[in-house]
């Protein structure tokens, strides 16, 4: 057996006998969850906005989702978004179970509205165009506005962009229209949830959907998750070296190099495993037949590493900062602008540098925004509104948390290079420059 795959087969043993990695491997399965295999689109997720506001439909809730959709828009609306609209005690008392909820309605030109809300009764039209990932295109947020201001203009008209990744539209935007995230809805379910009052099946369907559609996680899997990420760490520190090693070397199958790291099951069983030297040498194919099973733990401690590595170097070049680190990110801000405590407090404003898997390439990506909060430690609730005011970012009088997306995924980043004149090493600057002026 060559040095090589003897201090690999050296190495491994010493990672699976690590005390961290029953520790890690118990809790990694734990938070392994549906959304993981199956993908929600936008028009499957469309599909199930359109069921939630349904008011006949078999949640059995009414006008409830309407109501929540619509707290939301009066909560993120300008002033002149709201001009002509009800004021909000006037919508406590109206009823809304008369609508009737239509997807993919075509209008001019073959553009289709994802979603749209009409109610005769209280002639009320709600438009939504839904985005999970992609980005407003080809004017139909015009056209949309056009169509409706044209053809229902003595109604009640609500434009609403429903964008799970809160990205920036651009030109693309339009004036008219207001832009959510998922919050209401798994705030809305969540409250549901929380009053213990519903039929089982009800109650069953609701938590699928908050677990698997919208993605949100109770406290008792966010701390499986705190847990995960301070398992991961240990692991991807005491094993750096098989983590080199995994990244760094490769197998020869089919004529083509494949990393070590990139051994799964798919690229083992379709390729490796054809090659008739995999099955003339028992030893090494022991090795691969260990690695393709073990893919998903070593690839999830391999990307602690990677951004463990990427926070120290931003860290080294920015001593100033407060740098937090998991799995799929990480995000920093100003040392002197955060007095909460790390475990339990927001801070007022940060950097976020996410890592994203295309579902179809499978090929990585990365995105960055920055963020303000106001709901952080009441002492740094001033750093958030200053960072909102230099930022420019717009907001109103009564605003909770905001965003600006700074590169997406059309940008096309593909790694996590922050050398002098990078992408992200350009936008990590920006912040920083912004952040010293607050």
């Amino acid at each position: 057996m060559e040095p090589l795959y003897q201090k690999l087969k050296s190495d491994l043993n010493n990672f699976f006998q690590d005390p961290n990695y029953l520790a890690f491997y118990q809790r990694f399965r734990s938070v392994t969850y549906l959304d993981s295999y199956v993908s929600f689109d936008e028009n499957r997720k469309s599909d199930i906005l359109q069921w939630l506001l349904s008011p006949h439909e078999g949640h059995l809730q009414q006008d409830y989702f309407i109501k929540a959709l619509l707290a939301a828009y009066y909560q993120s609306a300008t002033d002149e978004q709201l001009k002509g609209l009800p004021q909000v005690y006037e919508l406590s008392v109206k009823s809304f179970n008369q609508v009737t909820v239509m997807r993919e309605l075509v209008i001019t030109d073959n553009k289709r509205i994802d979603l749209l809300l009409a109610d005769a009764a209280t002639k009320t039209l709600m438009l939504i165009e839904r985005k999970d990932g992609s980005k407003a295109h080809t004017g139909q947020l015009s056209a949309y506005f056009d169509w409706a201001e044209t053809h229902y203009p003595n109604w009640q008209r609500y434009y609403i962009l429903s964008d799970s990744h809160k990205q920036n539209h651009g030109v693309q935007m339009h004036h008219a229209f207001v832009q959510l995230d998922d919050a209401w809805v798994v705030t809305a379910i969540k409250r549901l949830l929380e009053l213990e009052a519903l039929p089982a099946r009800q109650e069953g369907i609701l938590k699928d959907i908050q677990a698997y559609v919208f993605g949100e996680w109770d406290e008792h899997t966010e701390k499986l998750d705190k847990d995960l990420t301070k398992y991961a760490k240990l692991l991807a520190h005491n094993h750096a070296s098989l983590l080199e090693t995994l990244a760094n070397e490769s197998v020869t199958a089919n004529g083509k190099q494949i990393k070590l790291i990139d051994v799964s099951p798919e690229t083992y069983f379709n390729t490796i495993a054809l090659e008739p030297k995999v099955h003339n040498d028992s030893e090494h194919n022991e090795l691969l037949l260990i690695l393709q099973a073990s893919h998903q733990v070593l690839n999830n401690i391999q990307d602690y590493s990677a951004f463990e590595h990427i926070a120290d170097e931003i860290k080294r070049i920015y001593p100033e900062i407060t740098i937090e680190v998991n799995s799929e990110s990480v995000y920093f801000l100003l040392s002197r602008h955060y007095t909460g405590n790390n475990e339990v407090d927001f801070m007022p404003y940060y950097f976020d540098l996410v890592k994203h898997t295309d579902k179809e390439t499978n090929a990585d990506y990365y995105t960055i925004s920055w963020e303000a909060l106001r709901y952080c430690n009441e002492a740094d609730v001033k750093y958030a509104e200053a960072f909102v005011e230099k930022a420019q970012m717009k907001v109103r009088s009564n605003w909770q948390n905001k965003t600006i997306a700074r590169i997406t995924k059309e940008d096309g980043i593909d790694k996590l290079d922050i050398s002098p004149n990078s992408r992200i090493r350009i936008e990590i600057d920006k912040f920083i420059k912004l952040a010293r002026s607050l």
